[in-house]
């Protein structure tokens, strides 16, 4: 065969097969193309959406104990304007440790909230929460000696609702002591702490 013979089939080859080639391989989305896709996937709204229907109260007792007979409240006004008062110890108050003393440094579970209608965390985040002391035996006559003071080492207020074992944390704080309460400064809200949860 003639070297010109020879080069022309070289070249027709080269040419045919180069596409048949290509054809074989996978085909790659462009990069700015595949990161559009998962920038545009859709995230999960059920977390955001979910509700709560109970509040859950942990107090750590510090230096200075609640007495039995103490009253202790939840005031709790949500962004909506609607309003809320809990029991969480004393008169009034049932479940947990609601009906005994809580002793010098140690750790408590107030009696359950229970919310006024099913609520997201969002709801529970921005209403304000006031805790309230009522020190004195309703039967007692007012002597300020025989007032209880309360120090309160740490709050932690979870969500969850019945029947479930998972608990959502809405609000966290601590200190030594995070605040004392008496019967010259009753009340504090908790809501105006810096919130731990994460």
């Amino acid at each position: 065969m003639k070297p010109a013979h020879l080069l022309y089939l070289l070249l027709l080859s080269t040419v045919v097969v180069a596409p048949v080639a290509l054809a074989q391989q996978p085909r790659t989305r462009p990069t700015h193309e595949r990161g559009t896709r998962q920038r545009g996937q859709r995230v999960d709204p059920r977390a955001a959406n979910a509700t709560y229907q109970v509040l859950e109260f942990n107090f750590t007792t510090g230096d200075d104990d609640l007495r039995q007979d103490s009253g202790v409240r939840a005031n709790l006004v949500f962004a909506d304007g609607s309003k809320l008062d809990c029991p969480l110890h004393g008169p009034g108050a049932a479940g947990n440790d609601a009906t005994v003393g809580w002793g010098n440094n140690s750790g408590h579970l107030a009696a359950p909230c229970h919310l006024d209608k099913p609520r997201t965390l969002a709801d529970l985040k921005g209403a304000t929460m006031k805790l309230n002391l009522i020190g004195l035996p309703p039967t007692a006559t007012f002597d300020p000696m025989s007032w209880d003071n309360w120090n309160i080492n740490a709050v932690r207020v979870n969500a969850y609702n019945p029947q479930s074992p998972s608990r959502t944390c809405v609000l966290r704080a601590q200190g030594k002591p995070l605040v004392r309460l008496t019967g010259d400064s009753s009340s504090v809200t908790i809501t105006d702490f810096p919130n731990q949860c994460h």
